[in-house]
């Protein structure tokens, strides 16, 4: 996986040995289920030994949020409460949102559900999920046996 400086997500294929690299938008890795909202926004990076989400989560309480892993995908849901104070006023513009919020991510290598860790520092949920280090297939030769001397 490849990040573009806006911050896109691509995947890069290659078809040929002598074909070039081009990246196309993996759009199976921030996939929209019906039930899904659009937000809270969030990055996904990885490096070579885990991805990592940062997720933005202004005014959401960390008791109001989970996490659960499963296979290679993460979903993050939870609620956003509107605070009572505000019934007292009569709004001229209103653009925060509250309520109901799920989103979910397919990682494109086996993760270690496990190992994951979070923490919630000032309204930004941070998410280390280690992938799951596949063992490199040990090249051996087969010997040829018979036929003429």
């Amino acid at each position: 996986m490849v990040t573009s400086p806006k911050g896109r997500l691509y995947q890069l294929n290659i078809t040929s040995e002598t074909s070039l690299l081009k990246p196309q938008i993996d759009k199976e890795l921030l996939h929209t289920s019906a039930d899904e909202t659009g937000f809270p926004l969030l990055d996904l990076c990885e490096t070579a030994n885990y991805f990592l989400l940062k997720i933005d989560l202004p005014g959401v309480e960390k008791e109001d949020v989970s996490i659960k892993l499963c296979d290679n995908i993460a979903a993050i849901e939870g609620v956003k409460k509107e605070r009572v104070e505000e019934d007292k006023f009569d709004f001229i513009c209103m653009e925060r949102t509250f309520g109901y919020f799920k989103r979910m991510i397919r990682f494109p290598l086996p993760i270690n559900p496990p190992a994951a860790k979070a923490k919630y520092e000032n309204g930004v949920l941070t998410v280390v999920i280690p992938k799951i280090q596949e063992k490199r297939k040990k090249e051996i030769e087969v010997k040829i046996e018979g036929g003429a001397k």
